[in-house]
């Protein structure tokens, strides 16, 4: 028997890729139009063992390794691959290191008799609890691949909310961008060099106009320590945000701004709704 990959469409038009184990390419053909798919193409499968260059890693676990471990586990095991071969052929196409090494690890937990829900409960930064009970139902119920399907569509629309909540930023934050170098184009460079002009004139200059001329000063002359100490806060701030108590004061803080209150309610409520309707499926 051998396992192949192969793209599919069903009746209605829609895609399907994942892999089938089969006896021959006739087979494979044979076995797709079973279950009521057109086939579009297929290969077999190279095994991990037999991949020879080396593979470059990102060191980050992104959403989108997440999506593919869940999507090419779901479709291995709905093709009737068992769970460790289905752990190893996924492996082999993992880019992010950190998710690679916990498929090893998960690979040895699973071999050695633990359930999968188990093997997966060692890694909590990775699979959170929600991945965990729904991991745990499917394997409760015989359902797995049907379990991690659902994983899979939770995970895209995710991926879908937060680019559209990052396209919706872009513009806000390269018109802050613009304004902050304008500032300190006018700071560093066009009002010392009006106040050189008004100088030479020996003219008296408003007391408001001397303030700015006097932060322009002092901003020119430590711009570096200025800078420095922007960067610590800028620092500090961020690593303070990953700390429980520091989420727990930010979501505090921009729940009590009228709009950003009502996106955040209404983010955390499609999440639950979207979280609660898979596990009842």
């Amino acid at each position: 028997m051998a396992y192949f990959k192969y793209t599919a469409r069903t009746r209605d038009g829609k895609l399907d890729r994942g892999f089938i184990e089969a006896e021959s390419t006739d087979d494979v053909v044979a076995r797709l139009q079973a279950k009521g798919l057109i086939v579009v193409s297929f290969n077999q499968a190279q095994k991990t063992s037999e991949k020879k260059t080396k593979k470059r890693f990102h060191a980050k676990i992104k959403l989108d390794d997440l999506i593919l471990f869940s999507r090419q586990l779901s479709s291995l095991l709905s093709a009737g691959i068992t769970l460790l071969r289905s752990l190893e052929i996924v492996q082999g196409q993992i880019s992010s290191k950190r998710l690679y090494e916990a498929i090893t690890k998960i690979k040895e937990s699973v071999s050695a008799g633990k359930s999968m829900k188990d093997a997966m409960s060692a890694y909590p930064k990775i699979f959170s609890k929600f991945w965990l009970n729904l991991v745990g139902t499917g394997e409760a119920t015989g359902q797995l691949g049907f379990a991690l399907e659902q994983m899979t569509q939770y995970l895209e629309s995710r991926a879908s909310l937060r680019r559209k909540i990052v396209s919706a930023l872009v513009y806000p934050a390269v018109v802050i961008c613009v304004a902050i170098g304008a500032i300190l184009v006018f700071m560093l460079k066009i009002i010392p060099m009006f106040a050189g002009i008004y100088e030479s004139f020996g003219a008296k200059l408003p007391l408001l106009t001397m303030v700015v001329v006097n932060i322009s000063y002092v901003v020119k002359k430590f711009f570096f320590l200025s800078a420095g100490i922007a960067a610590g806060i800028i620092i500090v701030f961020y690593h303070y945000t990953k700390t429980v108590f520091g989420k727990r004061n930010i979501d505090e803080l921009l729940l009590k701004i009228p709009g950003v209150k009502n996106i955040i309610s209404e983010v955390a409520a499609v999440r639950f709704a979207r979280g609660m309707s898979m596990l009842i499926k």
